[in-house]
C-alpha cells in the first residue's frame, strides 16, 4: 500500500515544472530519448537515497525546523539555474547522426541535478510524517524502502514522460529547439519567484 501511495504522490509532486523535469526536457532537445531515460534513471535513483535519508530523519526533525534554510536554497538553486540557461550557447535542433553523449554522462547529470534539488527534503519529510501519523506508514525499514522506491518509480514515470514530450515538440514544432533554452530559462525564473513569494507569505 505504502508503495502505490508513494508513486501517486511523486506523479503528482513531479508533473508540474521543476528543476529535474525541465533539466530532462532540455536534455531531450539536445540528445536522443535513450539520453533522457538515462539522465532521468540518475535523478531517480538519487531521490530514492534522498527518500530513506529523509524518512530516518522525519522522527527527529520537524519541517519548520528545516523549511526556512531550504527555502532560500532553493531560490538561490532556481535564479542560478534561470541565468545559466538563458546564456546557454542554442542549439538549432537535434541530429539523430551527431555522435551521442556518454550514457554515464547522461546518468550524472539527472544525480547531480537531483541532488542539488533541495525543496525534495521538505517535501518528503512532510509527506512522511503525515503517512506516518495517520498509520499507512509505519518505522520499519521495510516500509521505509518500499516508500522509497515508490518515490523513485514515480519520479522516473514523470521524467520519462516530459522526455518523450520534448521528443513531440522537436516533431511537431521543429523550430522549438532554437527557443528552448529562452524558454526553459524563463520558466525557471518563474519558478524563483514564484518561490520568493511563498517565501514572504
Amino acid at each position: 500500500m505504502v508503495f502505490v501511495i508513494a508513486i501517486v504522490i511523486s506523479v503528482l509532486g513531479s508533473l508540474p515544472p521543476g528543476m529535474i523535469n525541465l533539466s530532462v526536457l532540455h536534455h531531450r532537445l539536445q540528445y536522443s530519448l535513450f539520453q533522457a531515460v538515462w539522465m532521468a534513471a540518475g535523478a531517480a535513483i538519487v531521490e530514492v537515497i534522498q527518500v530513506i535519508v529523509i524518512v530516518w530523519l522525519a522522527s527527529r526533525w520537524h519541517v519548520a525546523d528545516v523549511k526556512n534554510w531550504f527555502d532560500i536554497a532553493a531560490l538561490l538553486v532556481l535564479g542560478g539555474l534561470g541565468v545559466y540557461y538563458w546564456f546557454l550557447p542554442t542549439k538549432a535542433s537535434f541530429n539523430e547522426n551527431e555522435p551521442e553523449v556518454g550514457r554515464g554522462s547522461s546518468f550524472a547529470k539527472g544525480a547531480l541535478i537531483s541532488m542539488a534539488n533541495v525543496m525534495v527534503y521538505p517535501f518528503w519529510l512532510f509527506y512522511s510524517l503525515l503517512l506516518t501519523r495517520h498509520g499507512y506508514m509505519s518505522a520499519a525499514w521495510t516500509d521505509t524502502l518500499l516508500f522509497a522506491l515508490g518515490v523513485g518509480v514515480g519520479t522516473w514515470l514523470v521524467l520519462w514522460w516530459y522526455g518523450k514530450m520534448s521528443g513531440w515538440l522537436l516533431i511537431k514544432i521543429p523550430s522549438f529547439a532554437r527557443y528552448a533554452n529562452r524558454v526553459i530559462a524563463v520558466s525557471f525564473f518563474v519558478l524563483a519567484l514564484l518561490q520568493y513569494i511563498e517565501m514572504q507569505s
